[in-house]
């Protein structure tokens, strides 16, 4: 039986604390409620649950570009408090924007038999678009969910669903 598979890209205290290193600022506050929802019911169904989320170490080449944020091993780069996996749920980290690349996620989906995925989770414009991308070119089926999405500007979001919808066949939910 083939199963969907839920993508949370960097739920993390850097992103959604206000004092956070890297903070996406209110709007990513607003989807919360909406992804614990979707978190919720994921889980009720018994599919794929996986947390992809950064944990940089020094050296980390887009930390020449942004500054320092979700380092291995500091409270940034936790799971926000309203997300903590679950045991059974993959927690998976990256240490660049696409959660796809030298990762095991992949794997861990086409091991599931998953064909959907469905994710939610900030940038947009950064590490959500460019794990999709990753995903697409592993052969999975992407459902965006508008609600559970957020990054710093609204025209850099707007771009990024444009550009999945028509470059990669997402579904914009």
């Amino acid at each position: 039986m083939k199963k969907k598979a839920l993508i949370l890209v960097d739920f993390l205290n850097d992103f959604f604390l206000p004092k956070g290193a890297a903070y996406v600022g209110p709007q990513a506050r607003k989807i919360i409620p909406y992804s614990v929802s979707v978190l919720d019911e994921f889980r009720k169904h018994k599919d794929i649950i996986i947390f992809i989320s950064y944990a940089h170490q020094e050296g980390d080449r887009e930390l020449k570009i942004f500054k320092k944020h979700a380092m291995r091993g500091t409270k940034g780069a936790q799971v926000i408090e309203e997300m903590t996996p679950l045991q059974g749920e993959y927690q998976i980290t990256k240490r660049c924007y696409n959660g796809a690349f030298s990762t095991p996620m992949a794997d861990v989906l086409k091991r599931n038999y998953t064909k959907e995925v469905h994710i939610l989770g900030v940038c947009t414009s950064i590490s959500l678009m460019e794990t999709a991308a990753g995903l697409f070119y592993h052969g999975f089926d992407l459902m965006i969910h508008r609600k559970g999405i957020a990054d710093t500007k609204t025209s850099e979001q707007t771009a990024a669903l444009k550009r999945m919808k028509k470059l990669m066949a997402a579904k914009v939910v």
